[in-house]
């Protein structure tokens, strides 16, 4: 199997995007904090609906409600990683506990709402790609910099790679082709 290159790149820049959307959304401070501190969840759960949908041309499990599940899970892990990696674990490491509790979440909506030949498959390595994505933070946040386009980008970025790179391993994909 030969990888689509120009897949990876509109995955890529659809991470970049909206890493930048998430960064620029909620620098406004426009909204309440329990909604700002959440945005950046929706916008990813939309940035992985569309990269998919209309890139790669997979159809959903189940038409309206499959978005609705990915964009839950997406809240949910998204609460969880905030809360958990910065209550519990004040050093630099909660990058990595917060980008594996973010990947498996993003990876168990993302199985749910796609029908996929081998679901195991896709939540461990979309996990593992948060888990690098908080590997890539940590490093980062190593240097002293690290700013919250930085947290957004880097790590919607990778995990949209990891997205991309599934979807073209997975045998069994419902393409409207």
């Amino acid at each position: 199997m030969t990888m689509n290159f120009k897949h990876l790149g509109m995955y890529l820049l659809v991470g970049i995007i909206s890493g930048g959307l998430c960064t620029g959304i909620t620098a406004l401070r426009f909204f309440p904090k329990i909604v700002n501190e959440q945005i950046p969840a929706v916008i990813l759960a939309i940035a992985i609906v569309v990269a998919v949908r209309y890139i790669s041309a997979i159809r959903f499990r189940n038409g309206w409600l499959s978005p609705v599940i990915l964009t839950i899970a997406c809240l949910i892990g998204w609460y969880l990683a905030v809360e958990f990696g910065s209550n519990y674990y004040r050093t630099d490491w909660y990058f990595v506990v917060s980008g594996a509790i973010g990947g498996i979440f993003v990876a168990i909506g993302f199985a749910l709402a796609w029908n996929l030949s081998r679901p195991g498959f896709a939540i461990t390595v979309i996990t593992m790609v948060g888990i690098l994505g908080g590997i890539l933070l940590f490093f980062v946040a190593l240097t002293g910099y690290l700013e919250t386009l930085i947290l957004f980008v880097v790590w919607q970025s990778i995990l949209l790679l990891g997205i991309c790179i599934l979807v073209q391993l997975d045998s069994r994909k419902s393409s409207v082709e």
